[in-house]
């Protein structure tokens, strides 16, 4: 299954020509879930579409993410979680300065550092990934353990696998989507960033901000 949580209704054209290739060669089935709360219910609402289906894998997409030409591919990648590689803005909170970097981290000294791409493109292991693009196998989804606790009850319509994690203050700890994967590779499960496959990821910006980025990209290389 495909799933593409939206908060705006729309998608970037590519995505949308990839997901009418998929529907038009019944290459697998497609869920929408657009979302007004935090992107968290949206992801966790395509989970219960997803175990309710008789599908082995939960493809999920963001709606601002473009596939390349070659993506379905990344499906016979091995591992039980795979991601592609796709960049996203970061302003460091102390320096104030700007970086684009991959959404996928390795943990050295108990901490998530975001690594560093390899030269040669290919799958690797990571300590955690983004959801932007990632292939979750059925059995992480259906291991209670990945579920949180006290919403882990038959009432309860919707599973929560993913979650915010929040501190006192009310600040995010860290996000949805790499409090996920590092919660499954805690768990055993395998998370492979499958560098062979980079979606372009659109976000908005101001002029000035993409020249911090650039300037800051510079010095560091």
């Amino acid at each position: 299954m495909v799933g593409v949580p939206t908060h705006s209704g729309r998608v970037d054209y590519r995505l949308a020509k990839w997901l009418a290739e998929i529907a038009n060669a019944k290459a697998a089935k497609i869920s929408f879930k657009p979302y007004t709360s935090p992107v968290e219910f949206a992801r966790n609402c395509l989970v219960k579409s997803f175990l309710e289906s008789d599908c082995e894998k939960l493809w999920m997409i963001d709606d601002d993410l473009a596939p390349p030409d070659a993506a379905w591919a990344m499906a016979s990648t091995p591992g039980d979680i795979v991601s592609g590689l796709y960049l996203v803005p970061f302003r460091h909170p102390d320096t104030g300065q700007w970086r684009v970097m991959p959404t996928a981290y390795k943990e050295t000294g108990g901490a998530l550092h975001s690594m560093e791409l390899p030269q040669q493109a290919g799958p690797y292991p990571v300590d955690a990934a983004g959801t932007g693009c990632l292939i979750i196998s059925r059995k992480v989804l259906k291991d209670p353990r990945m579920r949180f606790a006290n919403t882990d009850n038959a009432s309860d319509p919707v599973p929560a696998v993913f979650r915010y994690r929040r501190a006192a203050n009310g600040r995010d700890l860290m996000g949805e989507d790499i409090d996920f994967t590092r919660r499954a590779t805690k768990l055993g499960y395998s998370v492979v960033l499958d560098t062979r496959f980079m979606y372009d990821h659109r976000k908005e910006c101001s002029l000035k901000d993409t020249m911090d980025m650039a300037i800051s990209y510079a010095a560091a290389i």
